[in-house]
């Protein structure tokens, strides 16, 4: 069953990983292809009124992630690596860190995880290090990738241990702070709790995947509206779960209500959503209605010029044939 799951908002000035596969648009690329990521750049870097050696630095990074939305990846790290030395030689230590992040990111677009994996280890030194809180939501964040690099690699304990330090470091702070934890923080437990639902998901340690998977869709709710395409997404991973756990009509009912919200707001994921219902559907017996439901995706993709969403739902119309013989 194909299984949709996206992240929560972008919480620092630093791009999330790339795609993966059957998985929508992650938000790196929404990020850095989004020519909003420069809004408020030089204060992050702490340049306000710029020196020349400064501006030069803002121009090399701001060209590494226009090559970034021209896709060529390759060159987009040959100039964060110019921006690299140029950040050393004036001794920008924020902004060091800051194309750190870029070059980690660039390096999992790249499918280079090891790389990513050094880079990302890196920037958590250099966080705590320079005084980072080990609560503070950077950290958190940084950590969060790295949890999910080793649970790319089969490093199991480690991406384990991982995920269960930002879940409840980012916990602990929602429950301290109350009415008034910021948008951020309760962003990223969010995500947390979205990344180990994921994880567990994988290792089909279902009751635990639900757990996480329903305090997600609360929180997404709570940040962004029932309506949101991101709170539509968390369901649909939700759904995946009870369909897993053989609790195909909750499954089919979270998934209809999803499917008529995506209708309603032309959600970009509405083929996907109705191919998982038309896959729940054929295990269920009910042909009709899962041919139904893979024929609406179909087209429905074609409308999007959503190829891969396309193929699937074909495949979905395939098995549905060779079922019914």
């Amino acid at each position: 069953m194909r299984t949709l799951l996206r992240g929560f908002i972008p919480l620092l000035r630093i791009p999330r990983p790339g795609l993966v596969p059957s998985l929508p648009r992650a938000k790196y690329r929404d990020q850095v292809r989004n020519p909003l990521v420069l809004s408020g750049f030089l204060s992050w870097l702490g340049i306000s009124q710029q020196s020349e050696p400064e501006n030069d630095l803002l121009i090399t990074i701001k060209r590494g992630i226009l090559a970034v939305q021209e896709g060529d990846l390759k060159r987009a790290d040959q100039i964060f690596h110019i921006a690299l030395k140029m950040a050393f030689d004036i001794g920008h230590e924020e902004g060091i860190t800051h194309i750190y992040c870029l070059l980690a990111n660039t390096a999992l677009e790249r499918g280079l995880v090891g790389q990513a994996e050094r880079l990302f280890t890196d920037i958590l030194k250099r966080l705590l290090s320079s005084g980072e809180p080990q609560d503070s939501n950077a950290v958190v964040e940084i950590s969060l990738k790295l949890a999910q690099i080793f649970s790319g690699q089969n490093n199991l304990q480690k991406a384990e241990q991982g995920f269960e330090f930002c879940t409840k470091t980012q916990q602990l702070k929602v429950e301290k702070e109350g009415s008034a934890c910021s948008e951020d923080t309760l962003a990223l437990y969010g995500l947390c709790l979205d990344k180990s639902a994921q994880f567990y998901l994988g290792q089909g340690r279902l009751e635990q995947a639900e757990s996480g998977f329903r305090s997600a869709v609360l929180l997404s709710s709570r940040i962004h509206g029932e309506e949101h395409e991101q709170t539509l997404v968390i369901n649909n991973s939700l759904a995946s779960v009870l369909s897993l756990k053989g609790e195909t009509n909750q499954a089919v009912t979270l998934l209809s209500r999803v499917i008529t919200t995506a209708e309603s707001t032309s959600c970009q994921y509405l083929p996907t959503f109705l191919i998982n219902r038309g896959i729940i559907e054929l295990r269920a017996g009910l042909i009709d209605k899962a041919e139904l439901d893979c024929t609406r995706a179909r087209e429905a993709a074609k409308s999007l010029k959503d190829e891969e969403a396309r193929r699937e739902a074909t495949e979905c119309i395939n098995q549905i044939k060779a079922a019914t013989g």
